[in-house]
């Protein structure tokens, strides 16, 4: 169906390009504008020498039903992950992971000393139940605290300190484990039921498959938009342009204020001899520390090859006033005194203060009226929903067929 005037999309973020994508499919022409200099929003990679690195520790779970549905993962040339974390305190380090996923680790993981019989039986247990419930029961069910969850369901505080505290804490990026029990369900499902992996030559490259698969005069990146109405948007330098529908990607302006988990992520070089032999991500069972997991990178494909390793680091910053000069400072420490990393030279550091929206109440739909307001503009984004790339892509998706169904009721009347 062709329409006088492209719908446009504020935002080249994953639910925007997903959104565009979905339209071009159904014959509309479409237009992109994004503030930006790159397509993706918050999936950055940065090009430095032979190394790919992405703003901020972030993966793609392979059993995402939206990235299935979009992405080409062999032309990502995936790197995958092991289905489990080293675990690093004081000089001690051990294995736990999903041996039903990996058998290598079924040892490591029934000798690991902080989690009991007990502890490592309800895990395997909670796993398989999460791999064949829906996600509509998941995101019906009563929500608590992911740290109420866990204890209500017999976890020892051991385990809970060790390894769901660390390894959720990075994922969510907070170490409290207030985050909605539905949430703690449906990652842990993810996990469980395919691998965390990255594109080789980074993070970024999920966007930019997305956006090939659209005409590529229809993105407009550097652009920012100033005022939007439901036929027409403006940009900072006056121009005013048509538009048969108006979507944007992010939170429906009238809700409350968006509030945001923060974090650093730290990039140090190092001459030290690797510790983690495997694809893997490492964590430091302590509380008070404020590093939650950190991990060796692959080198480009193509590129030269390095002696030195580089090791990405993720810190939740304690406070409002956290410099990164404290950041980096502790990051070394930590790493010293928890895992015998002390050679590490400072690469780059990432202060990312917008890195994943809190949320009151996770839900695997988005309605209607938040999706369209009642001016006629559409909106999208996993802060409809809940914090996840497949989130963002489904509203992206929903965003995008509404509209559809919306116009094609208008050309008939």
């Amino acid at each position: 169906m062709n329409s006088q005037h492209p719908i446009r999309i504020i935002g080249a973020g994953m639910s925007g390009l997903v959104a565009a994508v979905y339209l071009h499919q159904n014959g509309f022409p479409v237009s992109i504008h994004d503030r930006a200099s790159h397509a993706g929003g918050r999936l950055q990679t940065t090009l430095k020498d032979n190394w790919a690195l992405d703003k901020g520790f972030q993966v793609l779970l392979t059993a995402y039903p939206l990235t299935k549905k979009y992405l080409d993962y062999g032309e990502l040339d995936l790197v995958y992950f092991k289905p489990g974390a080293k675990v690093f305190s004081s000089g001690k380090s051990y294995c736990i992971g999903n041996p039903l996923q990996d058998l290598s680790l079924a040892w490591p993981t029934l000798k690991y000393p902080w989690a009991t019989l007990s502890d490592k039986w309800k895990l395997a247990r909670l796993t398989r139940q999460l791999v064949g419930t829906d996600l509509n029961e998941i995101f019906s069910r009563p929500e608590r605290s992911t740290e109420d969850y866990l204890i209500n369901k017999g976890f020892s505080s051991s385990i809970i300190r060790s390894f769901f505290r660390p390894f959720f804490g990075g994922i969510f990026l907070e170490k409290k484990m207030t985050t909605s029990s539905r949430m703690f369900e449906f990652v842990l499902k993810m996990f469980s039921s395919g691998y965390a992996a990255v594109p080789a030559n980074g993070i970024q490259q999920m966007a930019n498959q997305l956006a090939r698969q659209i005409p590529s005069d229809s993105i407009h990146l550097g652009q920012k938009v100033t005022h939007k109405e439901p036929q027409n948007i403006s940009l900072d330098d006056g121009t005013k342009l048509e538009a048969s529908a108006v979507l944007c990607a992010h939170a429906h302006p009238e809700s409350s204020p968006q509030k945001w988990n923060r974090c650093m992520n730290i990039y140090f070089s190092s001459s030290d001899a690797q510790i983690i032999k495997d694809p893997m991500i490492g964590l430091i069972a302590d509380e008070k520390s404020p590093v939650t997991n950190f991990h060796y990178l692959n080198e480009v494909p193509g590129g030269p090859s390095s002696d030195e390793q580089i090791v990405s680091v993720t810190l939740l910053p304690p406070h409002n006033n956290y410099s990164q000069e404290q950041g980096i400072q502790e990051a070394q420490q930590e790493l010293a005194k928890h895992a015998g990393l002390r050679d590490l030279k400072l690469l780059t550091v990432f202060e990312i203060d917008q890195a994943l929206p809190v949320h009151q109440e996770v839900k695997l739909e988005a309605s209607p009226a938040e999706i369209r307001d009642q001016s006629g503009i559409y909106y999208c984004g996993d802060a409809l929903t809940a914090p996840s790339l497949n989130m963002a892509m489904r509203t992206g998706e929903k965003a995008a067929q509404m509209i559809i169904d919306d116009l094609r009721s208008k050309a008939k009347n």
